[in-house]
């Protein structure tokens, strides 16, 4: 579950024996870090349904850009698929306003600008 997440993930780091700090209080090591994949971060907190569901919503995101294909928008869609293949999107607060700003706007962005003469 979620909240067994990060100490599942701080005992496989100390069972490969990755870098755990030097014993000080500021240099923990590695101990702490997430998966840095929110692919990865949706299985490990989720399990399968939990990337069903992030599946899912990408899925629907890009054929929602497909259906407007004019501006870019199935590039910057792509742009956040690779950036939650290399951070885990979804656990930090900028991640989250770029998940939803950018969808939005791909969604209520008109397809055509209109510009009117008086």
């Amino acid at each position: 579950g979620a909240a067994n997440a990060q100490p599942f993930l701080d005992s496989q780091y100390i069972s490969r024996n990755m870098y755990r700090g030097n014993g000080s209080a500021t240099d923990k090591g590695y101990l702490g870090y997430n998966t840095h994949n929110q692919f990865l971060e949706s299985l490990l907190k989720n399990g399968i349904p939990g990337v069903i569901v992030f599946l899912a919503i990408f899925v629907g995101l890009l054929s929602m850009a497909w259906q407007k294909r004019k501006g870019g928008r199935l590039f910057i869609l792509l742009l956040l698929l690779t950036y939650a293949c290399i951070e885990s999107v979804l656990e930090t607060q900028y991640g989250i306003i770029l998940f939803t700003f950018f969808p939005c706007l791909i969604y209520f962005a008109d397809d055509e600008p209109t510009f009117e003469r008086k």
